[in-house]
């Protein structure tokens, strides 16, 4: 048994200036235009960026399902 917690590192290059990028990830507005694999659409986007502020996001599926994902 570890002490460390499970981690996702995600690497890609992207040509674009960094505040661009950053608004992209973080700005709800832009979320909802690119979240989600290919054939689901994000409905919803919420992003507090203080420490501690949580994130939510609802994704909705071809069949109609809604997925929400969240986290601190």
């Amino acid at each position: 048994m570890t002490d460390t917690q499970p981690a996702l590192v995600v690497r890609q290059h992207v040509r674009a200036n960094p505040d661009r990028v950053f608004d992209t990830w973080t700005d709800p507005e832009h979320l909802v235009n690119w979240w989600g694999p290919a054939g689901v659409e994000c409905i919803h986007a919420e992003v507090n960026l203080q420490v501690g502020g949580m994130f939510r996001l609802a994704n909705l599926a071809p069949d109609g399902s809604t997925t929400w994902i969240a986290g601190v």
